[in-house]
Parts: C-alpha cells; structure tokens; sequence
C-alpha cells in the first residue's frame, strides 16, 4: 500500500513540509558551520553539548522514519477515527520541535 501525499492528513503533511524546510536550511548553512556544534542540550553546558556538525543530518533522518512510519500506522488504523488526527497532530508537533532544535543549533553555532 502506497500513500498519496493527497490521502494524507493535514497534520502529516504539515510535519513533511516543516521537515523538507528544516533539510534545506540545514543544507544551506551546513557548510558555514565550525566543525564542532552544540546539539545534545540535555547535557551540562559546555564541550559535552558538542558534536560534529555533520550530525545535524541524524535527527532529520529519523525525523523522517518516524514520519513515515506514523503515516503507515495511521493509514492502517482509518476504521479508529480518534487515533488518525491524533497520531498526525503529535508528529507535527514533533516535527516542529525538532525543526526548533536544529535552527537554534545553527544559529547558535554561527
């Protein structure tokens, strides 16, 4: 079963436009940053938030597994009309979220 980007939610959609966005800034400035930038903020502030810049791509890419893979769970649970909004408006959020980590990475590397 192949989704059509037109059977999707709105909120999937939403979460796949914010992260293609958060991509192409994150391949516009990725050659303008040092080799080192600050990414893991759950850690004490410091060389311990440092990794190479190039990990920026990480969360961008499981970002978009879990899109995916949201989007399958929700097309398999359509007769659960709750779940479907629900499952997409989270992803969303997570996405949003993620998108607000990577540029205040960015900006904060710059």
């Amino acid at each position: 079963m192949i989704l059509s980007l037109s059977a999707l939610h709105p909120g999937f959609r939403w979460a796949l436009v914010l992260t293609i966005a958060t991509t192409l800034i994150t391949l516009i400035f990725i050659w303008q940053l040092p080799l080192e930038i600050p990414l893991l903020f759950s850690r004490l502030e410091g060389k311990s938030q440092l990794v190479p810049s190039n990990w920026l791509l990480l969360p961008l890419v499981l970002n978009l597994a879990c899109l995916l893979t949201n989007a399958l769970i929700a097309a398999k649970l359509k007769n659960l009309p709750i779940l479907t909004p629900l499952i997409a408006w989270l992803t969303a959020l997570i996405t949003l979220l993620l998108a607000i980590a990577i540029i205040n990475s960015i900006s904060l590397s710059l």
